[in-house]
């Protein structure tokens, strides 16, 4: 009688832990397939996913300002430096008003076609983007005055 109760206490035992396990087991199961309710996390994901994008916009905006001041100053440049030299003032005097106007890295190239000038000025759009080697150029043709 005596290793009857022991053999029934032990399996009583072994039965115990068994639906101890059992219950876990089925626990771990049910959680995988409950849907996720927690949203932590996710505005981490969200931003991470959306500031490269917001930064190359304003990237892009800033290289289209820089593009576009670089465009304008080499028009004047180029519309100045053509009117300087159809006046009879010479390429020397052309080519500093360009600089003066468009920068003293700006170059200056002057033509004389018949009665027409033609200066093209080209420069790098700004000092920290020249390693770029990208130039913004603009050509302005005159003509000549009478008498020149």
């Amino acid at each position: 009688m005596e290793n009857f109760v022991k053999d029934v206490k032990k399996n009583a035992h072994a039965l115990y832990m068994r639906a101890i396990r059992t219950r876990e087991k089925g626990k771990r199961e049910k959680r995988k397939h409950e849907k996720v309710t927690s949203e932590k996390g996710m505005v981490s994901v969200e931003w991470a996913l959306t500031v490269p994008l917001f930064l190359a916009l304003v990237l892009i905006c800033v290289a289209m300002v820089v593009y576009t001041n670089s465009l304008s100053t080499t028009t004047n440049a180029a519309r100045e430096s053509a009117r300087v030299y159809s006046l009879g003032l010479g390429k020397e005097k052309a080519t500093q008003v360009a600089q003066k106007v468009a920068g003293s890295r700006a170059h200056v190239d002057i033509a004389v076609e018949g009665d027409f000038v033609r200066v093209t000025v080209k420069k790098p759009p700004i000092d920290q983007l020249d390693f770029l080697g990208m130039d913004i150029g603009s050509t302005h043709i005159a003509l000549m005055e009478p008498g020149t």
